[in-house]
């Protein structure tokens, strides 16, 4: 943005020059104006968790209703994921779960990612047909009174 056409006029309101602070003050309140709103923080809630439960499955189930990390579908590899949607370094090949623990950590994850998501459809650079659908579904959730 060229803001010399702003300081040029601001400069001709008192008739004076401006001290360096001055003109510091007012660059740091056209940086301040040209930021975008805070977007209000997106709740969760049991629709969005139930609409999630429509989309992820829980992972692969392995032994005594335990489950195991699988591969991300965009890259058949990492990140791998255990689950529903849970992903993170510790999430290796051969990492196991009880449900309890896949439960508690995908409702942590789902509502800390829950502002993020929204225009996410791409997994390894390849738009999923799973994720536009999901992703239109929770619009569709957000915009019930």
């Amino acid at each position: 943005m060229n803001r010399k056409p702003i300081f040029d006029a601001v400069r001709q309101l008192p008739g004076r020059s401006y001290s360096q602070g001055e003109v510091d003050e007012i660059d740091g309140a056209i940086n301040r104006a040209m930021e975008p709103p805070p977007s209000p923080a997106r709740k969760l809630g049991q629709p969005g968790n139930d609409l999630i439960k429509r989309f992820e499955g829980c992972g692969r189930k392995a032994l005594r209703g335990r489950f195991e990390t699988y591969p991300d579908p965009g890259t058949c590899g990492d990140p791998r994921t255990i689950g529903r949607a849970s992903t993170g370094a510790e999430m290796g090949p051969r990492l196991v779960w009880p449900q309890a623990q896949c439960d508690a950590r995908s409702a942590t994850d789902m509502q800390r990612y829950a502002d993020e998501v929204g225009k996410w459809i791409r997994a390894g650079g390849k738009v999923l047909p799973n994720l536009v659908r999901r992703r239109a579904a929770e619009v569709a959730l957000d915009e019930k009174p």
